[in-house]
């Protein structure tokens, strides 16, 4: 079937095209040239009457230019202040400006001029405009205009774009224009100074910056020598066009295509005759044949539509014809080979009746077989289930036994036929009470089942932790008719657990407690004395000549040596006390709940520090392993050197400290002593000992 598929689907969508799709092509392979070129004339005349009218609006601006410069150069004022030789007074600047600013005051509508500067020939000058000051002149720039415009024929000499002559004015790039001023009643023409004009190149990046070109598109203007007057780019501006590109700047008008800035772009420029400006525009070929590339993008959408709907057509045959007999065909194929999933089913197609009425004949039949495997399916899972490496019991409402499996034997040690019959309490520890019971059946009442951990009976009498899952099974009108547990021998990981904690809080060694558990018990310990007013203490024990017997002997022999200690000591302390190994050498030992009475807190410690310091000073007889033999005795005499500090209420860190300083005095005054710490009793917490009345003990104090 799926080769008539294919087959008939690819011949039904070449006959779709070839009849709708092929003679739009031919319509738009004759209609789009025409249309294009017809698109492209239009858009470059459009492009050159937008050129034409700024170049109408820069002849206006510098007409009103020429006509400021005819009127400064007529004040006959002005020339005979020119003409003067020697250096001008004040008042003749004064008036000179004046007689310029009234001048200016008929020009209200240029608004881009920056400034005015008259030179005599010999340098002198007079400005009006953006900046007072005139001391930084340009002078080799002011010398070069001087020597064009007395040269020039033209009334009005149009530099273009240049720097500024007043070097301190904030317009750095100007437009110049320059005329001669003659001597008023000079016969003949004689020069007597220059006038410049500085006209504002911001003003015009202003103006063209406001115009649409269209995307990427831009504008520029470019004056006699090639310089750029305007560019997008401000910082263009004054700088030099590519050679190339003014190659081709010729006769008044033009456009042309060309490959600008890696991008195909119409060229168009419009000249200005009496100044030699162009006026360029830059647009993308693109942006040009935009109006052309919507009707390209609506042949081609009219083209994607007219495939979609071929495709729909097409689709929808498949779906309505030729999908239905074709899923027919493969579910009885498959069911003929025991190769069909039971979930499968046909779908439902919108086809014709005769075969919507066939499919769903075919899918009542395999409903059917599939009911019959399902039951079949699950009678093994649940056997399976049932024998699965967790233990599982079935009990009746009464909580009777029904049935185990082999895992409940293997956790409870009672074979099938020893329990199945009776309550499911002969499992019971004894461990919980009653309350603890009765949680359990009130979640299965309110929740339907119960999981968490319990303690239970082997047959054996061991008790052992499992977890426990209860489960309710309901008939149809809620009522209980069984119950299903499952459990799960947790000891190992109990047992874990436990390790885990004796690794955190003991030492691994002489397994007393660690820093870490110390600390715990000792933040317990100020807790409860500032509750109760009860003194405790804590002695900081260092074994004095331990490190000889290591050196001689090795570690394993010190090793034994620090667990015999370890045993000593607890056999001195009371089990409510705590000993814990600081690591090495040194041992911790905490006396909590000791009377509210400072002397006779102190004495009680006294006799349990004493007790400590003579049990450890006993001979060691340790039994040193040797190779093919039976073990060495090693005999071996270690004292201690024992802190001690009485504390109430302190910090952990100062507690520490003290007892440690203590220890420390004990070795320096000769060891096998005990010192007890006094910080000078400031607040009442750190209490300093008397010596005992027992043993040689240090009869020091020690300093806070």
């Amino acid at each position: 079937m799926k080769p008539f598929k294919s087959s008939f689907a690819l011949k039904l969508t070449g006959f779709m095209l070839a009849i709708s799709v092929l003679p739009l092509l031919v319509f738009q392979l004759f209609s789009y040239g025409s249309v294009r070129h017809t698109v492209f004339d239009e858009a470059v005349r459009n492009n050159l009457l937008l050129l034409s009218n700024q170049r109408d609006y820069l002849n206006l601006q510098m007409e009103q230019i020429n006509g400021l410069a005819t009127n400064l150069g007529s004040v006959d004022a002005i020339n005979q202040v020119l003409s003067a030789s020697g250096n001008q007074s004040s008042y003749d600047l004064l008036a000179t400006k004046a007689r310029i600013g009234y001048v200016l005051s008929g020009y209200s509508n240029l608004k881009g001029l920056v400034s005015i500067d008259l030179f005599t020939l010999n340098g002198t000058q007079y400005h009006v405009g953006d900046t007072l000051n005139i001391d930084s002149v340009r002078s080799e720039l002011r010398d070069q205009l001087m020597q064009k415009t007395l040269g020039a024929t033209q009334q009005l000499m149009w530099h273009g774009v240049e720097d500024n002559v007043n070097a301190s004015s904030s317009n750095k790039k100007v437009i110049v224009a320059t005329k001669t001023i003659n001597r008023a009643d000079a016969r003949s023409a004689e020069h007597v100074g220059m006038l410049v004009i500085n006209f504002s190149t911001d003003y015009l990046y202003r103006h063209f910056s406001q115009l649409d070109l269209g995307k990427g598109a831009y504008l520029m203007v470019i004056d006699a020598q090639n310089r750029l007057i305007y560019h997008p780019t401000k910082n263009f501006i004054g700088q030099f066009v590519e050679k190339d590109l003014g190659n081709f700047l010729k006769g008044d008008t033009g456009s042309l295509e060309m490959r600008l800035d890696n991008r195909d772009v119409v060229f168009s420029y419009s000249h200005i005759p009496d100044k030699n400006w162009y006026v360029v525009s830059v647009v993308p070929y693109g942006t040009l044949m935009s109006s052309i590339q919507s009707v390209e993008r609506i042949g081609i959408a009219l083209l994607s539509l007219i495939f979609l709907l071929i495709a729909l057509f097409i689709r929808a045959y498949l779906q309505r014809v030729v999908m239905p007999i074709r899923a027919i065909s493969e579910g009885f194929r498959l069911f003929q080979s025991n190769g069909l999933d039971e979930h499968w089913r046909l779908g439902k197609f919108r086809t014709l009746q005769e075969i919507s009425d066939l499919v769903n004949w075919f899918n009542s039949f395999l409903d059917m077989m599939a009911v019959h495997h399902r039951a079949q399916t699950d009678l093994r899972i649940a056997a399976t289930a049932f024998e699965s490496q967790e233990g599982m019991l079935i009990t009746d409402a009464d909580c009777v036994i029904l049935r185990v499996n082999h895992a409940f034997s293997a956790i409870t040690g009672y074979s099938a036929e020893e329990v199945v019959g009776k309550k499911v309490s002969i499992l019971k520890s004894e461990r919980h009470n009653r309350e603890f019971y009765a949680a359990i059946w009130e979640s299965i009442n309110q929740n339907g089942g119960w999981q968490g951990e319990i303690w239970n009976r082997r047959k054996n009498g061991e008790m052992y932790p499992e977890w426990l899952t209860i489960t309710a099974v309901k008939d149809n009108e809620g009522g209980v008719t069984h119950y299903v547990g499952t459990k799960t021998d947790i000891s190992p990981r109990k047992a874990a657990e436990e390790e885990i904690r004796h690794l955190a809080f003991y030492d691994t060694l002489t397994h007393l407690p660690n820093r870490r558990l110390l600390h715990d018990r000792l933040l317990r310990t100020i807790a409860s004395n500032h509750r109760s007013g009860n003194y405790s203490a804590l002695m900081f024990l260092d074994m004095d000549n331990f490190k000889p017997l290591n050196d001689q002997y090795g570690h394993d022999v010190g090793d034994l040596l620090l667990i015999e200690v370890a045993r000593r000591i607890e056999s001195c302390i009371r089990d409510t006390d705590t000993v814990a190994r600081f690591g090495g050498d040194e041992f911790v030992v905490m006396i909590g709940e000791l009377v509210a009475e400072k002397t006779a807190a102190l004495m009680q410690v006294e006799i349990v520090a004493e007790k400590i310091r003579i049990s450890l000073a006993e001979t060691y007889r340790l039994g040193r392993p040797v190779q093919g033999s039976e073990n060495t005795i090693v005999e071996h005499h270690c004292s201690s050197s024992i802190g001690v500090v009485l504390f109430l209420d302190n910090s952990l860190d100062e507690i520490l400290k003290c007892a440690d300083i203590a220890m420390y005095r004990a070795k320096d005054a000769g060891r096998n002593m005990i010192s007890y710490y006094d910080k000078g009793n400031e607040n009442g917490n750190l209490i300093m000992a008397e010596p005992p009345v027992i043993g040689p003990v240090a009869a020091e104090s020690v300093a806070g």
